[in-house]
């Protein structure tokens, strides 16, 4: 009897590329961005109990950080975060960081980080992604997604060897970061946006003002809930559609786009001034 080894030896090859482009992405991002960025920063998350774990881990590298911490509690707040958790109960997502947001009204903060309660970073931290944000010159930026992890839209894969790329396109959620001078232009989020669907759209316009977006793909997340498990989506479904007609467009991916891409092997990225 024949056997065909072709398969397994592919999955095999692939591996061990991934494995290879795994190490040389970190070893150069560890480079880079191993040092703690001092800017002022805030972290903005909502938090659902049974998610403590995640929560913690992330409220625990933002301390560390010195990064202002408001968190909402969806239901039961934890309690070794009450010093940080500024309210509790039921809502939706926009209304609630808007909420949170209101509490740092006050403060003068270089960089904003917004986190759902769900993820983990499975190449590097919280310091890590607004360092590299910095250094790209991106307003707006998100780590890429581990290919593990459960994520809408392929163009947030992490893609090997690559540091980063330049994108039309950041999702709001589960995880991204606003720089100066962009955080007026973001915050507070628009109203009635329900959980944020098609969010982004907006932050287009932005590009023209010369902001630009990003996907560093040398950090990367895994989200750990499937996407749009725990509220409607009709709502959610109807304003996207409606936003991508009033662009004339059909779909989502029909706006985004790659317009630069930084590999472990270029000394600076394409779009940096």
């Amino acid at each position: 009897m024949a056997f065909n080894f072709s398969f397994p030896l592919r999955r095999i090859a692939c591996s061990r590329t991934r494995h290879a482009a795994s190490i040389a992405t970190t070893l150069r991002a560890n480079h880079l961005f191993g040092s703690i960025n001092l800017l002022p920063s805030a972290l903005l998350c909502i938090y659902r109990n049974r998610n403590e774990v995640t929560v913690k881990c992330l409220v625990d590298q933002a301390r560390r950080r010195g990064m202002h911490i408001a968190l909402w509690a969806l239901d039961k707040p934890i309690a070794d975060l009450s010093p940080f958790t500024v309210g509790r109960g039921p809502g939706l997502r926009m209304d609630l960081l808007n909420h949170l947001w209101d509490t740092m009204s006050p403060l003068a903060v270089d960089q904003l980080v917004i986190v759902d309660d769900d993820i983990v970073f499975t190449h590097g931290s919280l310091s890590q992604l607004q360092s590299a944000a910095s250094y790209c010159e991106f307003g707006i930026a998100q780590p890429a997604h581990h290919e593990t992890s459960l994520c809408s839209y392929e163009i947030t894969r992490r893609r090997n060897y690559t540091l980063a790329r330049q994108t039309t396109f950041v999702e709001p959620g589960p995880i991204f970061v606003v720089s100066q001078p962009w955080i007026k232009h973001v915050m507070p989020f628009p109203k009635d946006f329900g959980m944020g669907w098609g969010l982004w759209l907006g932050w287009q316009n932005l590009q023209k003002h010369g902001c630009k977006l990003g996907i560093l793909d040398c950090l990367s997340v895994k989200h750990l809930s499937p996407v749009a498990s725990e509220y409607s989506t009709t709502i959610e479904n109807e304003r996207l559609r409606s936003l991508l007609l009033d662009l004339n467009l059909q779909s989502p991916i029909e706006a985004q786009q790659t317009l630069g891409t930084w590999k472990v092997w270029d000394r600076q990225p394409s779009w940096k001034s």
